[in-house]
């Protein structure tokens, strides 16, 4: 099972359900405690939404990647 995810989508907030889901169905089967499994869904939408929201000058179309890997801790990285 890789401890790794990496996933793209649009500055758009529909995209934003999928995103979380997606990293759910990652999460899931690495028997994360659930106190962290909701701070980092916490966590990870706070940060889309205010990209979403405020990150942006302008209305284009803009890549947002995020990153996690499990091993020992949980690594949250969004790139914008």
């Amino acid at each position: 099972m890789a401890n790794n995810l990496s996933i793209s989508f649009q500055n758009d907030m529909q995209e934003l359900t999928h995103v979380l889901q997606v990293v759910n169905v990652f999460l899931e089967p690495r028997e994360l405690q659930s106190k962290l499994v909701y701070a980092v869904n916490l966590i990870l939408e706070e940060i889309l939404v205010n990209i979403i929201k405020y990150g942006y000058d302008d209305e284009d179309s803009h890549e947002i990647e995020v990153q996690i890997g499990v091993e020992e801790e949980v690594a949250l990285t969004v790139i914008d």
